[in-house]
């Protein structure tokens, strides 16, 4: 019985294995389409780390996977799978991302948006809000923080919120220095990365003219 027992539970992890291994061989091919269509470059692994946002500084074993980099109107583009990792032990946690990050030739001041989470609500309710905009509807459906609310005026006009509130599936968007980062919780099935794109590249051209003068490096 315990023989049988064990021979089960082997099987299972190596047919768990290769359906993974033929996952990821999947993904990795058609994020390489993906990259051709875009008139990208696909690397199966590409370490580089974009320290002046948030997101890479947080948790450890940070990883970078399936990159698809190149340079297009005057800007890098990388787009990939994020990974890191917090906790250690029974409360170890991966968490998955898709990213797209612009190298710009501005320094931008940090910059902050999300969509609105009820955790976001009871914060507001007790005093913990983050900027409001004069449009009601953009300030309840869009968290938005910065140390200067000024430039988060200037970034943050009602185009942009028409922009924000068009759009069909908003990532998570962070400023920083010479860098603009677009991301979604999880990983995004390949063709995902299409809309990432078009998101990051729009909400950049979004930004005004006299924003993108006076941040000029």
């Amino acid at each position: 019985m315990n023989t049988f027992f064990f021979v089960v539970v082997a099987l299972a992890v190596v047919a768990f294995i290769a359906l993974n291994y033929f996952l990821e061989r999947k993904r990795r091919a058609e994020m390489a389409q993906i990259a051709a269509q875009l008139g990208l470059t696909y690397y199966e692994g590409k370490s580089e780390a974009y320290y002046d946002l948030p997101l890479f500084s947080k948790g450890h074993s940070q990883k970078i996977s399936n990159t698809m980099s190149g340079s297009k109107n005057g800007c890098h583009i990388a787009m990939f799978d994020y990974t890191y990792t917090t906790g250690s032990g029974k409360s170890r946690q991966v968490h998955n991302n898709s990213v797209c990050v612009l190298g710009v030739p501005q320094h931008f001041k940090p910059l902050f948006i999300r969509p609105e989470n009820f955790l976001d609500k009871i914060a507001g309710a007790i005093g913990f809000d983050d900027i409001d905009f004069e449009s009601r509807e953009f300030s309840s459906r869009f968290y938005v923080k910065s140390n200067d609310k000024k430039f988060a005026y200037d970034i943050v006009h009602p185009q942009m919120m028409n922009f924000l509130l068009s759009s069909r599936k908003t990532p998570v968007i962070e400023i920083g220095g010479t860098h603009i980062g677009c991301y979604y919780t999880g990983k995004v099935k390949p063709n995902g990365y299409l809309d990432l794109y078009k998101f990051a590249n729009e909400f950049y051209a979004n930004i005004p003219d006299y924003v993108i003068r006076d941040c000029a490096t």
